[in-house]
């Protein structure tokens, strides 16, 4: 975050997909100042060989 912000970003965002699973996780996030914004998770179709 601190290089991030060194760099001139002014937003981060973070992928925890399994916080609902972890909640020390989730408490780290919110210990530094994030907050839930979507539960949508991304589809990803991966490549096949053929």
């Amino acid at each position: 975050m601190h290089l991030a912000r060194a760099a001139g970003a002014t937003h981060l965002t973070v992928a925890c997909l399994g916080a609902p699973g972890y909640p020390q996780a989730r408490g780290l996030y919110y210990s530094v100042g994030f907050r839930e914004f979507t539960r949508d998770a991304p589809l990803i179709k991966a490549r096949t060989a053929g």
